[in-house]
C-alpha cells in the first residue's frame, strides 16, 4: 500500500484495523471511522498510518532486497537518457549555430549583391563619362586634322606664291 493510497483511505473516513497476509500479499482491513476518542483524531491516525507504512516498506525491503542488477540497469538507462539529452542539446546547439551561420551568409550575400549593384552603377557612370571623353577626344582630333590641313594649305599657298614670284622676276 503506498503512502498516497493510505492517505486517501484516511481522507475517505476509513480507519485501518490491521493487516492480513494471504499468500504473500498484504491487505489492509478498513472500516468506517467513528469519533469516540482523541487518539482517533485524524492527525494521530495519519501519523500512525505513516508509521505502519514505513514499517511495511522496511519489511518488504527485508523480504525482497533491492535488485542490484535492476538498479544498475536503471542507472544505465538514466545515463543513456542523459547522454541522449546531451546529444539532443548538442544537436540543437549545432542547429542554432547553423541557422546563425546561414543568417550571416545571407547577410554577406545581400551585402555582396548590394555592393555589386553599386559597382555596376558606378561602372555605368564611368562608362558614360568615358564615352563623353572619347567623343570629346574625337572632336579634338578632328579639329587638329582640320588645323593641320589649314597649316598645310597655308604652307602650300606660301610656297606656290614664292614660286610664282620667283618666276615673275625672271
Amino acid at each position: 500500500m503506498s503512502l498516497a493510497s493510505a492517505l486517501a483511505v484516511c481522507e475517505a473516513g476509513l480507519l485501518c484495523l490491521g493487516e492480513r497476509s494471504i499468500f504473500g500479499f498484504t491487505t489492509v482491513v478498513v472500516s468506517p471511522m467513528t469519533r469516540t476518542k482523541k487518539a482517533d483524531s485524524i492527525p494521530f491516525r495519519m501519523a500512525r498510518l505513516q508509521n505502519r507504512l514505513i514499517n511495511y516498506q522496511e519489511q518488504a525491503q527485508e523480504i525482497n532486497p533491492p535488485d542490484v542488477e535492476a538498479l544498475q540497469q536503471a542507472s544505465q538507462y538514466e545515463q543513456m537518457i542523459l547522454e541522449r539529452n546531451r546529444w539532443r542539446a548538442w544537436a540543437a546547439n549545432l542547429e542554432a549555430k547553423k541557422e546563425e551561420l546561414q543568417r550571416r551568409v545571407g547577410e554577406v550575400e545581400r551585402r555582396r549583391v548590394q555592393e555589386a549593384e553599386e559597382l555596376e552603377e558606378g561602372n555605368r557612370e564611368l562608362e558614360e563619362e568615358n564615352r563623353k571623353w572619347r567623343k570629346r577626344m574625337e572632336e579634338v582630333n578632328k579639329n587638329r586634322r582640320i588645323i593641320l590641313q589649314i597649316i598645310l594649305v597655308s604652307i602650300l599657298i606660301f610656297f606656290v606664291n614664292k614660286i610664282l614670284k620667283f618666276f615673275e622676276i625672271l
